[in-house]
């Protein structure tokens, strides 16, 4: 299983952080758009994934945050720094426009809810977000 506490209101972190690892689950973090990734430094190294949210958590269909490519970047900085290659997850506002710049900032595990479920076509829609990924994906690697 994997658990994730938001870094705003867990403390102490790395207690958390240790206690949901001692259960043999996956550990991770998740943080608001307005939370800097510096706010995880304490437990770096020993999360086993970390979720940055691009929108205000609450209710779906809002609007990806502009510039949060660059916090995706930072958190991806972050964990390498800490010698820990657990993936860094996007969850909010993620369509076909913007998938390609989250992969290629960092992104490994995208979270899609309305560009999936409010199309008319969601198998078309999924192939769609696949592909902007991949896209992504490539642009990263040259």
């Amino acid at each position: 299983g994997m658990l994730s506490v938001h870094v705003e209101v867990a403390s102490p972190l790395s207690g958390i952080i240790d206690h949901i690892k001692r259960q043999g689950v996956k550990a991770g973090v998740v943080m608001n758009p307005d939370t800097p990734p510096t706010s995880i430094s304490e437990v770096a190294a020993d999360i086993d994934f970390a979720v940055i949210m691009t929108v205000n958590p609450g209710f779906g269909g809002q609007e990806f945050i502009t510039g949060s490519e660059s916090k995706i970047s930072m958190m991806r900085r972050l964990l390498d720094a800490a010698g820990n290659s657990a993936p860094v997850e996007v969850d909010g506002g993620v369509n076909c426009l913007n998938a390609s710049r989250l992969v290629e900032a960092g992104a490994e595990i995208l979270v899609a809810g309305a560009a999936i479920f409010g199309a008319s076509d969601p198998t078309a829609a999924i192939q769609a977000l696949r592909r902007a990924a991949q896209n992504g994906l490539e642009a990263g690697t040259t």
